[in-house]
């Protein structure tokens, strides 16, 4: 069994029933266990327009285990922006934040944005 992180792309995917993600994330929670940040909690609820959808949000959350924005992992994000700007590499801030938690708890990121990650050295990116 192995920790894995989950971006929030997947987790809408799997809300809104899209392809197969749903029964995708269940197959990988029975032998792995799923963890998503902050971040994308943040990304989640911002997106729910309704009561119905906040709801589900929050009935799907409940199945993950959230990891906190702390000191370490910040500090990650702030060592990898450094290190692709040096390369000339612009990343949106929330996806920079997501990987230094990722990065930080050495942890696999299960992505549909995968030409974003993995410009990240040292951050090990997987499409679900």
């Amino acid at each position: 069994m192995a920790d894995r992180l989950v971006d929030s792309d997947v987790l809408i995917d799997s809300l809104r029933g899209f392809g197969d993600t749903g029964q995708r994330m269940v197959s990988a929670s029975l032998r792995d266990t799923l963890f998503t940040t902050a971040i994308n909690v943040f990304e989640l609820e911002r997106g729910a327009r309704t009561a119905e959808e906040i709801s589900e949000v929050r009935d799907l959350l409940d199945k993950v285990t959230v990891l906190e924005l702390d000191r370490d992992s910040a500090r990650e994000a702030a060592s990898i922006d450094r290190e692709l700007r040096a390369a000339g590499i612009r990343l949106d801030t929330r996806d920079t934040l997501i990987a230094g938690v990722a990065r930080n708890h050495r942890m696999p990121l299960i992505t549909r944005n995968s030409r974003h990650f993995d410009r990240i050295p040292g951050l090990v990116v997987e499409e679900l």
